[in-house]
């Protein structure tokens, strides 16, 4: 199948460029896949204004994600999405992440994921220490996902928060295989997610149009900061990730 490669566009989260290669491929437009840089970002909300450097975690090599764990999230068994019509999460009120394990019972909102003139694009970092924000990926074909309806539904929270302490996500490192998740949407459904794996990223050499790519079966994927406070760059080395399927 002929592609025509068209201009790169750069996906920024946490103050790292994820890069976005959009292609052309027989009357569809979809994303193919590249790795990220270490500009700073340009969107609401940068690290500058928001990393505490509180945590300081050592990352040893059986926490690193492996690109196996990507490909096999391909042939993962779970539920397809089942609902068309459910609500976009985070567009109203009354939408909620909840994981008991961790006590966060956080409120979602929304951000819609763009093109901008200059070639970035952007997925806004959440605007404060509670906000957990769900990325709208439908711009782009063969990224993300939605409650309910399919795919890969993304999300972020900090890890800490300036003049504020620890965040929403300060505990995410915690969950392991097997931890429960819920998301609890404004009308009345919930949508519940195991945890398959959680595992730790350098921003500068990941793939992460594999991490936020579509699934076939309705999962969830979670990221924050990991690692080590850099204060020149007021921000994290690493990124967490955590992959959960839908269940019920």
């Amino acid at each position: 199948m002929n592609r025509i490669a068209l201009p790169r566009s750069r996906l920024l989260l946490f103050g790292v460029p994820i890069v976005v290669l959009l292609v052309i491929a027989v009357a569809a437009i979809g994303i193919a896949r590249s790795g990220g840089g270490t500009s700073s970002a340009k969107m609401a909300g940068s690290p500058t204004a928001s990393s505490a450097g509180l945590l300081n975690e050592g990352i040893d090599k059986q926490q690193q994600l492996d690109p196996s764990l990507l490909a096999a999230r391909q042939s993962a068994s779970g539920i397809s999405g089942t609902n068309p019509n459910a609500p976009v999460p985070g567009a109203g009120t009354g939408d909620h992440l909840i994981i008991p394990s961790i006590n966060v019972n956080a409120v979602l909102s929304m951000r819609v994921v763009t093109a901008a003139a200059d070639g970035t694009t952007e997925m806004a970092n959440p605007d404060g220490p509670n906000d957990v924000v769900w990325y709208d990926f439908s711009a782009f074909p063969g990224l993300g996902g939605r409650p309910g309806v399919g795919g890969n539904t993304v999300l972020s929270g900090h890890v800490d928060y300036h003049d504020y302490g620890p965040a929403v996500f300060w505990d995410l490192g915690k969950l392991t295989e097997g931890s429960q998740i819920t998301i609890q949407l404004s009308d009345g459904t919930s949508y519940n997610y195991s945890v398959q794996w959680n595992r730790v990223v350098d921003p500068a050499s990941t793939s992460w149009n594999d991490i936020v790519a579509s699934t076939p079966q309705e999962s969830l994927t979670m990221i924050t900061c990991a690692g080590t406070f850099d204060s020149s760059t007021r921000s994290y080395d690493q990124r967490r990730v955590v992959w959960a399927v839908r269940t019920s």
